[in-house]
């Protein structure tokens, strides 16, 4: 794990070092999620296609969503657009120059189906 990344729309991320390893698990876990995936993509990851290049565009329609495939971006989603920009600049503040050095190890993955209202669909154990 290497430092704090922030999106625009008050995201908060960890980002995460990228190995082959890493890699592989993305590429071997999108295999599976693909078999379940409708021809559903969020609106405004739609709108925004003309910002992605030629080839990330052809993986968004394909996975529905950018980062996947070649594009992953290994990370971990600490705040959602759902805080307050007051509380997002804070943390801007105080983490944009922060490292954080920890090891993580994987043991079990869950993969969570839902519809394109935010149902649970089902449940997947990968051990």
């Amino acid at each position: 794990v290497r430092h704090y990344g922030f999106y625009p729309w008050r995201v908060v991320y960890l980002d995460i070092e990228k190995t082959d390893a890493l890699q592989k698990l993305h590429t071997s876990i999108m295999e599976t999620v693909m078999e379940y995936r409708t021809s559903w993509t969020p609106q405004s990851l739609l709108d925004s296609l003309k910002f992605y290049s030629d080839a990330q565009q052809k993986s968004i329609m394909q996975s529905g969503y950018q980062f996947a495939g070649e594009f992953y971006s290994p990370h971990f989603t600490l705040a959602g657009n759902d805080i307050s920009e007051d509380r997002f600049r804070a943390l801007v503040s105080k983490l944009e120059n922060q490292v954080e050095d920890m090891t993580l190890t994987i043991t079990k993955i869950a993969l969570v189906g839902r519809d394109s209202g935010a149902n649970v669909l089902q449940w997947m154990l990968a051990t």
